[in-house]
């Protein structure tokens, strides 16, 4: 599991697992979870909207 984790944040952050390995690994981690919650939370507010804005009608 934590080898794919490596994978998929590797290819988020385009660049090498062996970088992330050889770095802060802990740092991508966190970056990689903030950027996730700021996407999940952009789609929500959006499709929030959406819905007032039929409720308005």
């Amino acid at each position: 599991m934590f080898d794919k984790n490596i994978a998929v944040i590797a290819k988020y952050f385009n660049t090498s697992p062996l970088e992330i390995m050889n770095g802060d690994y802990h740092y991508y981690m966190y970056q990689y979870n903030l950027a996730i919650e700021d996407e999940v939370n952009a789609s929500t507010s959006n499709n929030k909207k959406v819905e007032s804005l039929f409720d308005a009608f």
